[in-house]
């Protein structure tokens, strides 16, 4: 009898030992165990929700940016647009020191009578509207037998631009009719190459 409570109090521990064994395992096993995909989109969903929640306030952000600014090796370009006959002029000056790191502007503070078309830290074209004429208007005339040109002020008077000392005398009789009324060329290509035609 004795031997037998032995054997029973023996089984009884190692069933015992055998348990606590194979609840330790289990226990382990589902901790190292993955969530499965249904429970990582719980908590996906659960963690939009929250952000979801969080109250933005309504008012604008105001981000900070740096203007931008004349860099030391932009162009300057002038427009200068004339009413009375409707050419534009366009010149590329030297950039004047004192816009230099300047931004629109204090740009448009320098050049007050003058429009900013366009302004980049590499490149700005300034434009003006004037009124009259611009200077590119010339008038070829017949003097004392002499080519003579006329330019033109913003005004639109005639000024005398260049006696050319060309005679008339051997100038076929259409050209020369053509000299007698005034000959209006316009630009001073144009009025070169006339000249030379004649030379």
């Amino acid at each position: 009898m004795k031997t037998t409570s032995k054997i029973i109090i023996g089984i009884c521990v190692i069933s015992v030992i055998l348990g606590i064994s194979t609840y330790f395992i289990v226990k382990a096993i589902n901790k190292t165990e993955p969530k499965s995909n249904i429970e990582e989109y719980a908590i996906k969903e659960d963690t939009i929700n929250q952000i979801n929640d969080i109250q933005i306030p309504d008012e604008e952000v105001q981000v900070s940016s740096a203007e931008e600014k004349v860099s030391p090796n932009a162009s300057l370009i002038i427009k200068k647009q004339y009413e009375n006959c409707g050419h534009v002029k366009e010149e590329k000056i030297l950039l004047p020191s004192k816009i230099i790191n300047k931004t629109q502007e204090e740009v448009e503070e320098e050049y007050e009578d003058y429009e900013i078309e366009s302004f980049n830290s590499n490149e700005i074209i300034l434009c003006k509207k004037l009124e009259g004429l611009c200077n590119e208007h010339y008038k070829i005339k017949e003097e004392n037998g002499v080519i003579v040109v006329y330019g033109t002020n913003e005004d639109g008077e005639e000024i005398l631009y260049d006696e050319t000392g060309i005679s008339t005398q051997y100038l076929p009789e259409s050209d020369l009719t053509n000299i007698k009324k005034g000959l209006q060329i316009y630009g001073k290509e144009n009025l070169n190459k006339f000249i030379e035609d004649f030379e």
